[in-house]
């Protein structure tokens, strides 16, 4: 039997239509498998994810930072970036003076960022979690796995300490020097201890 399916493959093999059948599943075949192997299969790709209280203004701001910095970096993994808060989301997109600040910083102009909730989803395909405040840890510890998440100061610095909240948001200098001197605190952390 197995040398009647070698002559029944060899036959649709040498045929100039079938052949062409039989090469095309192949290579469509070979095109699924890869793709499902992200592409890379050499390559891994972890998640880190930001968490502040809102997701409008620190989360946000670290994840343009780490973003910005990583890109610099020739790395052997893919590290993806997510930002998101703890509770419901108010706004629907991040704060003004965020946005203000971080285009300031990269001289890119970043408008369309949507705030996002943190999901069971997220919290498991994250390999890394940095909260940006101990009462974050209080409040939300129970749902956060204690193996993966860190307050993001005594992650990198072992400072015991918050990224403290810029927040009301606004248009003023008062609250512009906030969130500016907030996207500074995170980059100096960031630039210095990211590798």
């Amino acid at each position: 039997s197995g040398m009647l399916l070698l002559k029944i493959f060899s036959d649709f093999w040498n045929d100039p239509v079938w052949s062409k059948i039989i090469a095309s599943t192949i290579s469509a075949l070979f095109l699924f498998l890869w793709s499902r192997l992200s592409l890379w299969p050499f390559r891994k790709s972890s998640m880190l994810l930001f968490i502040g209280s809102r997701g409008t203004c620190r989360s946000f701001m670290a994840k343009v930072i780490a973003t910005k910095l990583l890109k610099t970096r020739k790395l052997k993994n893919i590290i993806r970036i997510q930002a998101a808060s703890t509770g419901s989301v108010s706004k629907s997109t991040t704060s003004y003076a965020a946005r203000f600040v971080m285009s300031k910083m990269y001289g890119k102009d970043i408008k369309n960022n949507r705030p996002l909730t943190v999901t069971p989803k997220m919290i498991r395909k994250a390999d890394l979690i940095l909260v940006m405040d101990k009462s974050i840890l209080k409040t939300y510890g129970d749902y956060l796995p204690s193996e993966k998440t860190y307050v993001l100061k005594k992650f990198f610095t072992d400072i015991d300490g918050d990224v403290l909240d810029p927040w009301p948001d606004g248009k003023d200098k008062a609250a512009l020097s906030r969130y500016h001197d907030c996207a500074d605190e995170l980059r100096k952390i960031l630039t210095d201890n990211l590798d």
